[in-house]
């Protein structure tokens, strides 16, 4: 499997045809987007329009599940070339802003992205409970943080038996691979066009 290995943190160039890796440069490439959508407003309130669009996009997405989609776009918006717009964002609505303060509590970096980690469980067993499939595309960065942390706090053999694995570094890896596992057994509804 790919996350079996330490492929997660090999260098850019050997991983530039692997899915994880497509995945992140597609995550930046949104956020990139995000920043360049606000900037290329003429005016102020063009620029407060296109914010208040983008923040209702996030809202969205927050709650289709999409947590990575979700984290690009708040990427993008805090940015120190959208957050100097200070014409702009006080031209944005009150409501807007409460709304991005709350989508920017549940994917903030704190304690290891604890409220999202408590939000994604949450809704997992919310979703097994009423019969549900959960749908989810994570914030990939979030886990694979995790499985790079467990690679180079534990050690592959056991220290007093060098001949032996050690079992719990794989059952922590193996834990955090089938979450990943889990969450891709369902798909959104294909929606048909009318």
């Amino acid at each position: 499997s790919l996350f079996m290995g330490t492929a997660h943190s090999d260098t850019r160039a050997s991983l530039a045809g692997q899915p994880v890796r497509r995945f992140i440069d597609r995550f930046n490439a949104i956020s990139v987007w995000v920043t360049a959508s606000v900037l290329s407003g003429r005016t102020p309130d063009n620029r407060a329009i296109i914010y208040e669009h983008i923040v209702g996009i996030a809202s969205h997405l927050e709650k289709l599940n999409n947590f990575s989609t979700l984290t690009a776009l708040l990427t993008g918006l805090k940015q120190g070339s959208v957050t100097r717009l200070t014409k702009s964002l006080s031209l944005v609505g009150a409501d807007t802003k409460k709304r991005f303060l709350e989508l920017s509590n549940l994917m903030a970096g704190e304690k290891n992205y604890s409220s999202y980690r408590i939000e994604l469980s949450k809704r997992d067993v919310e979703a097994r409970e009423s019969a549900e499939g959960f749908v989810c595309v994570p914030h990939l960065a979030v886990h694979l943080a995790q499985l790079t942390a467990i690679d180079e706090s534990n050690i592959d053999h056991v220290s007093d038996a060098p001949h032996l694995i050690n079992l719990s570094k794989h059952y922590l890896r193996a834990r955090s691979i089938e979450l990943l596992a889990q969450l891709q057994t369902h798909r959104y509804a294909k929606i048909v066009p009318v």
